[in-house]
């Protein structure tokens, strides 16, 4: 790997199937936590302006309502392969019997499937992972369009 970061973060390809769908969700969680921070960088805006854009890609239902476009078909070039799906309903199924009370499970648990295929995806393969983000990302400049 040329990118030393990228390196220091490798995992063997045998070893990722080793890893808990909620662990995987965790890394996922701070991949996407760090995608969103960094879009918010341009224009450059007051940090409070910063953080509520960061927590409206990040928040739950977001993450519920990508994945729903994401299982309706491709979004901006991206479409889930099978075995990607597969990583979206181990995340699903590793959720617990409860998540914050402001939520809905089912959103919940989307949530949590899609930060464990944005995990895997971060181990297994950082190019798609990107494919992945610049959809999500498209997905949300799609949305904040239709709320002007």
């Amino acid at each position: 790997l040329d990118d030393p970061l990228a390196a220091a973060l490798a995992v063997a390809p045998a070893d990722v199937a080793r890893l808990s769908p909620n662990t995987l969700a965790y890394l996922g969680d701070a991949v996407l936590e760090l995608f969103w921070r960094g879009r918010t960088l341009w224009p450059p805006t007051k940090l409070a302006t910063q953080q509520k854009r960061v927590v409206a890609g990040v928040r739950a239902e977001a993450q519920a309502y990508a994945l729903e476009r994401l299982g309706e078909g491709p979004v901006f070039g991206f479409e889930m392969a099978e075995s990607e799906l597969a990583w979206v309903k181990r995340g699903r199924n590793a959720v617990g019997r409860r998540g914050p009370m402001r939520l809905r499970k089912a959103d919940y648990a989307d949530a949590s499937g899609l930060e464990c295929l944005v995990g895997y995806l971060y181990v297994a393969d950082r190019s798609r992972c990107g494919e992945l983000m610049v959809a999500l990302g498209a997905l949300a400049d799609e949305e904040a369009g239709k709320e002007r």
